[in-house]
């Protein structure tokens, strides 16, 4: 099914402890889409912002934190990261990334610091 959007005019202030679930009114813009009975997902956008994030396969955890494999002239090195927010397979990065580093984005637990790799860029994501 297509996306939806609308305009939340009400979000109840208590969560239910044993679903986790909670309950909103949303005004849809497009009512005729909808139907009685049905059930939905939704996604509340509170704020947008541009963010420099990988794809959550790039970074690895361990006793010093957050890393990435950044790849500089060809040669590896671990990278201790600050993160943020998680949403569609990205993560974003708060610290220890620039704009237009590459990091390894796939198998980088095969790869260790001083390793040589030839890196063939993604696509950017927007």
């Amino acid at each position: 099914a297509a996306p939806l959007t609308g305009a939340v005019r009400l979000v109840e202030p208590a969560i239910d402890a044993a679903t986790r679930l909670g309950r909103a009114r949303i005004s849809i813009d497009d009512p005729s889409a909808i139907r009685l009975g049905m059930f939905a997902d939704a996604e509340i956008l509170l704020a947008e912002r541009e963010a420099l994030a990988v794809p959550v396969t790039a970074v690895g955890s361990g006793a010093e934190g957050a890393t990435v494999m950044k790849v500089t002239d060809g040669e590896v090195t671990r990278v201790q990261v600050s993160t943020g927010i998680r949403d569609a397979g990205f993560i974003e990065i708060t610290a220890g990334l620039a704009q237009g580093d590459l990091v390894v984005t796939k198998s980088a637990a095969f790869v260790r610091d001083g390793d040589r790799v030839n890196p063939v860029p993604a696509e950017p994501t927007n």
